[in-house]
């Protein structure tokens, strides 16, 4: 699978739907017949099989580079397991609910407290939810007003780096 992958990436780059083997020497039978089917399945897919064969072809082989491309982007995107994707900024009053904030990128401490003063009522129960890739989501709780030695604890919780092979284990403090 990896190098059929590999084949594609070099491909991603190919004006020219022709497919040359004599540049390719080292793309296997096997390789280009999968090129074949995803050019019929490109096709297909694309044109409905309406149209003339030699211009649908090319559309297809067109369609093919820009989705290599967004392939080694998706693959440059891979996380690592216990990489933070996510936060959620939880309030809760006298025990309701009262409303979660959503972020792509976890605060740091000052920036929680600067949210916290725009958002959150003395007595507050804040929670802030880290979700991670791969991992079970960190919870980590306090009543508002707090300091930033608590908004550190909230918003940092793993600042040691674990050792051990699992990522998403929780630091011990």
């Amino acid at each position: 699978m990896r190098s059929r992958i590999a084949w594609a990436w070099r491909h991603a780059s190919c004006p020219s739907p022709e497919v040359s083997t004599s540049r390719d020497a080292d793309i296997s039978s096997e390789d280009l017949a999968l090129f074949d089917a995803l050019l019929i399945q490109t096709d297909q897919f694309l044109t409905d099989g309406t149209g003339p064969p030699r211009e649908r072809r090319v559309r297809a082989a067109e369609a093919i580079p820009h989705a290599s491309r967004q392939v080694r982007d998706l693959v440059g995107s891979a996380l690592t397991a216990g990489t933070p994707i996510g936060v959620e900024l939880r309030r809760d009053r006298d025990g309701d609910w009262q409303g979660s904030d959503y972020y792509q990128a976890l605060p740091n401490p000052l920036s929680l407290l600067i949210l916290g003063a725009a958002r959150f009522q003395a007595g507050d129960d804040v929670t802030v939810i880290i979700q991670r890739a791969g991992c079970p989501d960190l919870r980590r709780h306090a009543r508002w007003p707090f300091g930033l030695p608590v908004a550190e604890q909230l918003t940092r919780p793993d600042r040691t780096p674990s050792t051990t092979s699992s990522t998403c284990e929780e630091p011990s403090r």
